[in-house]
């Protein structure tokens, strides 16, 4: 039986958890434990709060006690987590697998169980996991990235581009994934797709835009010296570029100084491409 008073002090508790005082929360929370050691509520919330601070085996303890008050499926996932940020994903799976069979439409069990599987190298299981996922949660962005690099893996570059591109619709704004879709491309033997993703994202990441700007600034004299104008330069780089895969690269940085990103990133790729035929 749990009397009004102590549910004060729950909610007072759990005010300080949402405030970030966690240390207070954990003292509230003991002095709510020790009080009454039945109060299931207190021992979740107190491995909660354990698990933030990173403080995992005196979370472990909470939740194995809050579980001999009762169980569900939240109580496995929440055990199964911390075998998975410890490291022991064989009772992650044990719990989670448990977790999943009380509720197995909560996705979350089923998606750390796909990552520790990932861990473990065991790939088909990961990837009929985070297909498992998709299949609830269409949208969830850890599985599209997972599996989307599985399949980069097996070369199923199709497979993989199908997936990062569900990503992009999800967040224009992801430039690692663009530079990962840039790099799926590119295996796959698509150069000019793979340049132009690249050219994509120098267009409107800030970092991009901001070295493009420097650039630009550079005055033309600057590019000018002893050896002939930067013009000059990529006239001679021109005529050795047929033969000569370096002289890419060189004209490649030519263009590059000269602000002409676009054309600088053509000749990078071209220098790649020459290198793995």
């Amino acid at each position: 039986m749990i009397d009004s008073a102590l549910t004060e002090r729950m909610v007072h508790a759990q005010k300080l958890e949402k405030g970030g005082d966690y240390m207070t929360a954990v003292s509230e929370y003991k002095s709510i434990i020790a009080e009454n050691t039945h109060h299931r509520e207190a021992h979740l919330s107190l491995g909660y709060v354990y698990s933030l601070l990173g403080k995992y085996p005196e979370a472990l303890k909470c939740y194995e006690s809050a579980l001999k008050l009762g169980s569900d499926y939240l109580i496995f996932f929440n055990i199964g987590s911390i075998y998975y940020k410890t490291g022991d994903y064989k009772k992650s799976v044990i719990n989670l697998e448990r977790s999943r069979k009380i509720n197995g439409r909560f996705s979350l069990s089923t998606l750390v169980i796909g990552l520790c599987y990932s861990r473990m190298n065991n790939i088909r299981a990961a990837e009929e996991n985070f297909q498992k996922v998709l299949s609830m949660w269409p949208g969830n962005r850890v599985a599209l990235t997972a599996l989307s690099i599985i399949y980069f893996n097996q070369s199923n570059f199709d497979k993989s581009l199908e997936l990062v591109d569900r990503l992009i619709e999800l967040n224009q704004n992801n430039f690692k994934i663009r530079e990962f879709k840039s790099t799926i491309l590119f295996r796959a033997g698509r150069m000019v797709e793979s340049a132009a993703e690249i050219k994509n994202i120098s267009r409107v990441t800030d970092g991009c835009r901001l070295y493009n700007d420097f650039i630009k600034s550079v005055p033309v004299e600057v590019l000018t010296d002893r050896f002939g104008t930067i013009e000059e330069k990529i006239d001679i780089l021109h005529e050795k570029a047929e033969h000569d895969s370096s002289s890419l690269i060189s004209l490649s940085l030519c263009h590059l100084f000269k602000g002409e990103t676009d054309a600088a990133l053509d000749y990078l790729f071209e220098a790649r491409k020459r290198l793995l035929n």
